[in-house]
């Protein structure tokens, strides 16, 4: 992610995709944890992210555009056995609909998502990492 001319939805998604080293945080902990993220292309303005966290695997969907340097993410709702994953907005300020994305003058990638289990709990996770150079595996 470092051109800073316009390029098309199939290169957006595609400069995105790969491993990013970082720090996850859960609202219910103290501490962050060191986490690897994979960002998958599924189509030219969706990508899919996947990671980690002990015996837990996390992953959902989102859609991509882009704004001057930097690529936004909105994270698309997704229904589980055990609660419902939504995107969260308000880490980038004037930007209401963004949940994640990649932030050129920083060179990282981030996203902000919320856990509404159905047993009346909740869970927000907050991650925002480098880019690794780490070959993307299925994890």
């Amino acid at each position: 992610m470092h051109n800073s001319k316009q390029i098309s939805h199939a290169e957006i998604a595609e400069k995105l995709s790969g491993v990013y080293n970082g720090e996850i945080v859960f609202s219910d902990k103290v501490e962050s944890l060191s986490v690897l993220v994979y960002v998958e292309v599924l189509s030219d303005v969706v990508v899919s992210v996947t990671f980690s966290t002990g015996d837990r695997k996390h992953s959902f969907s989102a859609i991509l555009s882009e704004e001057q340097r930097d690529v936004h993410m909105i994270i698309q709702k997704k229904i589980t056995e055990e609660y419902i994953l939504n995107g969260v907005t308000g880490f980038l300020c004037k930007k209401p609909n963004i949940h994640g994305g990649y932030i050129s003058d920083l060179q990282g990638f981030y996203f902000h998502i919320l856990l509404n289990h159905f047993n009346g709990s909740y869970l927000e996770i907050y991650f925002f990492g480098k880019e690794s150079h780490i070959q993307a595996v299925a994890v």
